[in-house]
């Protein structure tokens, strides 16, 4: 997190350990396709 209470020690962390804070996060939701919903624009992300 780079925007709460907890941020100047994690500066002082990042210096200490030589790390890098992450200033985004990314949530992704996923759902279950419908029956009969066309699945060829995900086809080569389904691992099948």
């Amino acid at each position: 997190q780079h925007n709460s209470k907890s941020t100047p020690y994690w500066e002082r962390q990042v210096e200490k350990y030589n790390f890098y804070l992450i200033m985004h996060e990314h949530l992704f939701v996923f759902r279950k396709p419908k029956k009969g919903e066309d699945l060829s624009r995900i086809r080569y992300s389904m691992g099948l």
